[in-house]
């Protein structure tokens, strides 16, 4: 049996090397300004560090909340068949692969009632995988938010 991916499977993090540089060498230029007695120099080169420092700090924000969302997934086979629903009733997120130019393709995320939205998806566009299944819509449609977001 394969092993299950994980949500952080499912796109790549952005790079965020480039914050981290910007962000110190910033922080260092604003040492330096003030040092000299340009206070507003550095006051603005600060905030520019800053800034350049949260682009670093976001990817691993985003991997944390991917990774408490594959916390509150609950197991397929942990549910059954009510008619065209489940019991109890669950909200998937699904992955579909959209042509983007030639040859190329790109993965758009939809969420909805599990498994008619699947469906759904299915007969529109031919396939999509189920990433994660919840028992709440809430984090079905926050997850599908965060992943498009990518």
């Amino acid at each position: 049996m394969a092993p299950k991916k994980s949500l952080l499977d499912y796109r790549p993090p952005r790079k965020a090397r480039g914050g981290l540089i910007i962000g110190v060498v910033g922080l260092l230029l604003a040492v330096l300004l003030i040092s000299r007695s340009n206070v507003v120099s550095a006051a603005v080169t600060a905030v520019f560090a800053l800034i350049a420092l949260t682009a670093f700090v976001a990817p691993y924000q985003e991997n944390r909340k991917l990774k408490s969302f594959e916390k509150r997934a609950i197991d397929p086979q942990a549910v059954e068949r009510d008619g065209r629903y489940t019991k109890p009733r669950t909200w998937g997120v699904y992955e579909v692969k959209m042509p983007k130019q030639a040859g190329e393709h790109t993965f758009v995320y939809y969420a909805g009632n599990h498994p008619v939205r699947q469906y759904e998806l299915q007969r529109e566009y031919g396939a999509a995988e189920l990433v994660l299944l919840f028992p709440s819509k809430t984090d079905a449609d926050e997850l599908k938010l965060l992943l498009n977001k990518r």
